[in-house]
Parts: C-alpha cells; sequence; structure tokens
C-alpha cells in the first residue's frame, strides 16, 4: 500500500489527477485505510482514465491484481446518465434502507417490539398478550426495572460520540472536512437547516432535540487546560460551562483578535492589550472586571490542553454513560429499587421482580384481563383468589416452606403478606450478608418452584400429593444449601433440618 501511495502521490504532483480542494489548506485525492483506498476527484474522464493507468501500472510492477468487480464508482452531484447504472442503483438500494440518517423513532419501536417479545417468549407477530410492560423492564434497577436498556439511547450514545470526537480529534482529517463544510463550530448548539442531504447535520440535529427535552450533552463536555496553546480565549468554555463571548459580549466586540488562544492572552499582565479601544462606561467596565476575576489566578501547566467528560470520573467520554443518562431522564419511575441477588440464576432474579410488580400470569390478572377462566380461586388452598400476593405469602404451602426453612436456619419466624414485608423481614434477621444473602436466595428460589409446580398440578392431585410436593423441596433446599455451604466453607449452620 505505501508503494501505491507513493506512486499516487507523484501522479497528483504531476498536474495528472485533479483532487477537491474544500479550503486552502485542504486538499484531498486519496485516502489509503489498511487494505482500502479511496481515491477523491472531479468528475472527469481524465481522472478516470488516470485512476485505471495508475493501478494497471501497480498490477504490472508489483503483480498483485486490483478486483475491479469489488471497485466502486460513486458520482456525488453527477448526471445519473455518467455514472455506471447498476453500481449507483445497487449502491442505492442499501442506502435507502437506512436513508443515511439516524435510526427513525419508527424502526426503533419496531426493534424494542422484537426485544420485548423475546423477553415474553412470543413469537412477533402472536397475538399473544405482553403482561410486562415493556418500559418497566427498560429502566434502571434504580426506577426498579431490570435494567435492560433501551435502543433509542444506545442510537443517539453512539451518534453523540461523533460530536465528541469533534472536539477530542479537532485536527483530524474528517473533523477538517466537516469544518471546512459546515464551518469551524460544525453548526453544532445551532438549529441548522440544509438545502442538502448531511448525515453530520442530522447528528446535530437529534443531539439539539435531547436539548430541547432538558437534555444537554453537549453541558458535559470541558475544557480541562494545559498550556492554552490549543484553548480559543473568547469561543471555547473553559472557565465555567460558558463561552466568554456570550458571558461578556460587550468586551468581546472589543476585541481586535477573536481567535486568540488562553496562552496569548494570559501572557500580558493586561487583559485589554489586544482590545480595539479601552472599555468605557458602567456595563463594559463592569464586565471586564468580572472577566478578570474569573481568569484571576489561572495557572498553566506545561502539558495539552484536552477535552474532558464530566459523567466519567476519569475525563474520558463513554456511550454507556450518555446512555445511562439518556435512560435515566426518557424512562418511567417503575417502584422501588429492584433487589438483585448476584449468587442466584438470572430467571430467579427476574420472577421474583416480577412478583413484586404483580405482573405473573395469575387467575385475577387473566381475569382483569378480560379472558375467559373458569376460576379465580387458587388451585393449590382453594381458599382465596389467586394473586401474586397469595401464591407467594398467603397461600398455606407458600407459609409451610417460609416455616421450615426459618426453623432450618434458626431465624425467627413471621407471617408475610406481600414482597415488600418478605423484604423487611429478611433485613432485619441478624445473621451475617453472606448467610443473609444465601437464605434469601434460598426462600425465593423454592418460592418459584411453588409456583411452577402450580402451573403443571391440577387441583385434586395438588392437594393429594401435597406432603410428597412439600417432602421434595425439604429435600431439594437441604442439597443445595448443602453444596453452597460447603463452597463458602460457612461452618455446621443448615447442616440439617430440625
Amino acid at each position: 500500500m505505501e508503494s501505491l501511495h507513493v506512486s499516487f502521490q507523484r501522479v497528483v504532483d504531476a498536474g495528472m489527477f485533479n483532487g477537491i480542494s474544500l479550503d486552502p489548506s485542504l486538499h484531498l485525492s486519496h485516502m489509503f485505510y489498511a487494505d482500502d483506498v479511496i481515491f477523491v476527484g472531479q468528475w472527469s474522464e481524465f481522472n478516470i482514465n488516470t485512476i485505471v493507468h495508475v493501478l494497471d501500472c501497480f498490477h504490472r510492477a508489483s503483480g498483485l491484481r486490483i478486483n475491479m468487480r469489488k471497485s466502486k464508482l460513486l458520482g456525488i452531484f453527477v448526471d445519473a446518465d455518467k455514472v455506471d447504472q447498476a453500481m449507483v442503483e445497487g449502491m442505492a438500494n442499501r442506502l435507502s434502507r437506512w436513508k443515511m440518517k439516524t435510526l427513525s423513532i419508527g424502526v426503533l419501536q419496531r426493534m424494542e417490539s422484537i426485544r420485548a417479545h423475546f423477553y415474553d417468549g412470543v413469537e412477533l407477530g402472536s397475538k399473544k398478550p405482553i403482561w410486562v410492560k415493556w418500559k418497566n423492564v427498560l429502566a434502571s434497577k434504580h426506577k426498579g426495572g431490570l435494567r435492560v436498556s433501551s435502543l433509542f439511547a444506545l442510537n443517539r450514545a453512539l451518534m453523540f460520540k461523533w460530536v465528541w470526537r469533534f472536539f477530542s480529534q479537532s485536527f483530524s482529517l474528517w473533523a477538517r472536512v466537516v469544518k471546512a463544510i459546515h464551518g469551524g463550530d460544525g453548526k453544532i448548539g445551532k438549529k441548522a437547516k440544509s438545502t442538502f442531504s448531511s448525515l453530520w447535520l442530522d447528528i446535530v440535529h437529534e443531539v439539539e432535540l435531547l436539548k430541547d427535552r432538558c437534555i444537554d450533552l453537549i453541558s458535559f463536555i470541558h475544557k480541562k487546560l494545559g498550556n492554552g496553546a490549543d484553548t480559543l480565549f473568547w469561543e471555547d468554555a473553559w472557565r465555567g460551562g460558558t463561552a466568554f463571548k456570550y458571558l461578556y459580549p460587550r468586551v468581546y466586540a472589543l476585541e481586535s483578535n477573536k481567535n486568540i488562544n488562553v496562552a496569548s492572552k494570559m501572557a500580558h499582565c493586561n487583559l485589554g492589550y489586544s482590545f480595539r479601544r479601552d472599555p468605557r462606561g458602567d456595563v463594559e467596565k463592569a464586565q471586564f472586571d468580572s472577566m478578570f476575576e474569573k481568569v484571576e489566578g489561572t495557572l498553566l501547566a506545561d502539558m495539552r490542553d484536552r477535552w474532558t467528560w464530566s459523567l466519567e470520573g476519569s475525563g474520558d467520554f463513554s456511550v454507556a454513560s450518555v446512555r445511562k443518562l439518556l435512560d435515566e431522564n426518557m424512562l418511567p419511575e417503575v417502584a422501588s429499587k429492584t433487589w438483585w441477588i448476584k449468587a442466584m440464576p438470572n430467571k430467579v432474579n427476574v420472577d421474583a421482580w416480577r412478583v413484586k410488580l404483580d405482573c405473573l400470569t395469575t387467575r385475577i390478572i387473566i381475569f382483569r384481563r378480560g379472558m375467559e377462566i373458569e376460576s379465580i380461586i387458587c388451585p393449590m388452598c382453594g381458599e382465596a383468589a389467586e394473586s401474586s400476593r397469595h401464591i407467594f405469602f398467603s397461600c398455606h404451602i407458600a407459609k409451610e416452606i417460609l416455616h421450615k426453612i426459618s426453623r432450618w436456619w434458626d431465624v425467627s419466624y413471621m407471617e408475610l403478606s406481600s414482597y415488600e414485608e418478605w423484604l423487611d423481614w429478611i433485613f432485619n434477621i441478624r445473621i451475617s450478608v453472606k448467610h443473609k444473602q444465601i437464605l434469601e436466595g434460598i426462600d425465593m428460589t423454592e418460592q418459584i418452584k411453588v409456583w411452577f409446580l402450580r402451573e403443571v398440578a391440577s387441583e385434586d392431585c395438588f392437594a393429594e400429593d401435597l406432603r410428597d410436593q412439600c417432602s421434595q423441596v425439604r429435600a431439594n433446599m437441604e442439597k443445595r444449601v448443602q453444596m453452597m455451604l460447603e463452597l463458602d466453607r460457612l461452618g455446621g449452620r443448615g447442616a440439617t433440618l430440625k
């Protein structure tokens, strides 16, 4: 690739290939990657023939043949009849599906629908009901959700990563191209409308839409001052969250060198040395004094200036931090903080969360959805309507399991009627944190098992085999805990049932 680069550069220097000029200091003719090359130039037969001849000479000299079938010829603002129609149609068909833009709300909603159906175990297009609000699943655990996170937040976070790179990699080639087309600020912070399709302006537009919803992502980007050579005194927000040209507009109007950097400005004792005239009048003097107080005591260091991201302690940008911020601001408050036991399987934790929100497919829930059902009475005890609270806390089977576990672990037993009361009971038990996590996991695992037993058992056979089922639950508990205790070296607690 290096030899091809050298050869083509000589062709450009000899005037045999006409590239494009975005500004006097930015001229593009070819860009080389690991194993790809992009030639950029004016549309003309002369340029096309030059590329063909250069590639042919490269093949003859190196023995490396260019696969022309994999090469693409694209025209920008060129008449369609001048470009190979088959190539253009093939590319246009692929790009039209995404329209070279951000993912639309409709596409994101469709993708979220696929995820929601997968979570509920329902085939896409099925008419089976969804039992859990998908936004509740997406919400963070702090808000009472499962912290799955939305695709909308991920999509916008990945887009904003380019805005961060525009600031932090301002001297890179792509950033210089954006500045040459859209101006030095890239139109960031402006509601710009373009008469032509622009992927960059689409990204800037989405950032502005988030700002309209009180999510100002730009405000988390700050300049950390080093030697001051790469920081503009008036344009960059290097002291606080607002640039000086907005804080002190009357003083900014007096500045003769509006692109002066901090290093040059701070090199003089008098900040007004580059003004057209001295400040006069109460407003100008007040703004100048306020600016002087703000920069007083600023010390420059022997290091380069750099941009920092305030949402991360390290100052480095991360997509996860933006995604979390968007979800925190846009997803609903579901319930109290989700309690998650890391030692237990995710399935058990998720089912416990559904018990908390009362969104299991109990008979009372099915009845409330307007579906036909023979009876809403609990099939295990026949004493009350089947709800999440009843199955897991009020039913005599649930009480018997909790009572046996309490005797087993030698802790105080109390009758419970809700998930919140169960959590309070766990918190108030006086045992070590490690023991408490194991006890909590055991209790919830066996309660969830009762739920699955309820789904496969009829009323008659469940009543007849109640003792056998309880014995099986008891044996499973003992076996599971014995293994956990042995692994954690917890001693003799819980070795046998009382």
